[in-house]
């Protein structure tokens, strides 16, 4: 093996659906589904590339709802005629419906126009137009060479309601599509899983933990080991049960590992947990530590590290060049080095990119060099004798646990976790509880625009209380 890329692509997104109601509080399942949900598996698949795709079991669950009629508001209001909408709809179009990354719009001057102009929108046309292309410009690889979406980019304007209705159906085609995939690519590649709700799993087991990088954090005790495992095993065997093959490695949500993340999954089965080259350089003595061969504790499953200043190049810093020029780059980095493993985000790179990733995944994919993380954890490991406690963030855990709203959020999820446990674990509060226990609430905690993930993160509390509690004691 020389010169190979283990390329890992990372698809996750929280549990979005509201206990009470199951409406999506976002779109973010359903948008994705139009361009890297879809296309990664698609141009895998075309160019038998090895990639390594990481599956987060949450996100299996809402691809799942939306391709049968799980709705968000965003398409419920993509679904009503442009002259029937309230003034709470339109206002809430002219606010909301200005999404994602500016790039998405570069294809389309109309679309520039609308978004620049949204906040004084008062026509149906214009209205029907930023509905349409809210939802059209999300429209990646695979779905440009739709008919439909080929003739909607050329019409680009004065797009009929029957129009609209079209192409939000098929959206929801593209989330079953996706899944399709997804189960389908253990032919040219591998799957992988992270655990149940993509829980930090260091600080579930010990937040107290998060202290051994920041010891100036101040968090409440929070010590549910067990919550960790179980949040892994249900992980493994919901990719197990939905895709048919049982997955081989786990990437540790956001890279996040400790010594005893790797005792908690002891016994299960991994031959490889998947963390960040920062950790590892944290971890080891004696140099430059190598990324291209598993490393071990001396027990447990062998960890492999990707190489962070690569993985962050090609997730944050080609977006807006020429896709066959970056990926001869990459490739010419890697040439002297036997394998480079790579993880990143599957999802949120290709919406930066205006060709949605197409020429860039193209090369790499076409190019023959594409391995599994498998691969490299079959490879002779290098002994680790410590562990470092961090993520791929910095080699820290301080997004979770270094702010006061961080600190209240885990003060909340403390005081539910507590009071499941001294009422007998009722197997009833589970799914809420672990829910919240997931890493995006505390994550946006102390980031502007964070409404909707406190509001969940909440409910998902409020819901396991109800559970435990169900008269409000």
């Amino acid at each position: 093996m020389s010169g190979h890329l283990a390329l890992l692509l990372h698809m996750h997104q929280p549990e979005y659906r509201h206990p009470e109601t199951g409406v999506p509080a976002l779109p973010w399942a359903r948008l994705h589904a139009c361009r890297g949900y879809l296309d990664v598996p698609f141009l895998a698949l075309e160019y038998g590339a090895a990639l390594t795709l990481n599956v987060s079991p949450c996100l299996l669950d809402q691809l799942g709802a939306i391709a049968v009629g799980a709705t968000d508001r965003w398409e419920q209001l993509s679904r009503v005629p442009a002259e029937d909408l309230t003034e709470a709809d339109r206002a809430f179009i002219r606010a909301r419906f200005v999404h994602g990354h500016p790039n998405l719009r570069s294809r389309s001057p109309r679309h520039a126009e609308l978004c620049r102009r949204a906040a004084e929108l008062t026509e149906p046309r214009d209205l029907r137009d930023l509905q349409v292309w809210s939802n059209l410009a999300w429209c990646g690889v695979l779905l440009r060479r739709h008919r439909l979406v080929r003739q909607l980019h050329r019409k680009e304007r004065g797009f009929s309601h029957d129009e609209l209705l079209a192409l939000v159906d098929l959206q929801r085609w593209a989330a079953g599509a996706a899944l399709h995939l997804w189960q389908r690519l253990p032919a040219v590649g591998e799957l992988c899983f992270s655990p149940r709700h993509h829980p930090i799993l260091p600080l579930l087991i010990d937040a107290d933990h998060a202290r051994r990088a920041l010891p100036h954090v101040d968090l409440p005790e929070f010590r549910w080991p067990i919550d960790a495992r179980l949040q892994v095993v249900e992980g493994r065997d919901a990719v197990t049960r939905w895709s048919g093959h049982r997955p081989e490695g786990m990437w540790a949500p956001e890279g996040a590992v400790s010594p005893e993340t790797i005792t908690a999954v002891d016994g299960l089965g991994l031959s490889w947990v998947g963390s960040c080259s920062g950790v590892l350089e944290r971890s080891a003595r004696g140099g430059p530590p190598r990324t291209d061969r598993p490393w071990s504790l001396g027990s447990g499953a062998p960890l492999v590290f990707r190489d962070r200043v690569l993985s962050n190049r090609l997730a944050f810093e080609y977006t807006d060049r020429d896709g066959v020029t970056a990926a001869a780059e990459l490739l010419a980095e890697i040439a002297g080095r036997a394998v480079t493993p790579l993880a990143l985000d599957g999802e949120n790179p290709w919406e930066a990119f205006p060709d949605a990733g197409a020429a860039l995944l193209t090369a790499l994919f076409r190019s023959g060099r594409i391995t599994t993380w498998s691969a490299v954890a079959e490879r002779s490991p290098l002994r680790l004798d410590r562990l470092h406690t961090g993520s791929w963030i910095n080699a820290d855990l301080a997004v979770w646990t270094d702010s006061p709203q961080g600190r209240q959020g885990w003060r909340h999820l403390r005081r539910v976790r507590a009071a499941w446990e001294a009422a007998g674990r009722p197997a009833a509060a589970w799914p809420h509880l672990s829910a919240a226990e997931g890493s995006d609430w505390l994550w946006w905690a102390d980031i502007p625009r964070s409404g909707p993930f406190e509001a969940l993160f909440r409910a998902h509390l409020d819901a396991a209380w109800r559970v435990i509690s169900p008269r409000g004691g």
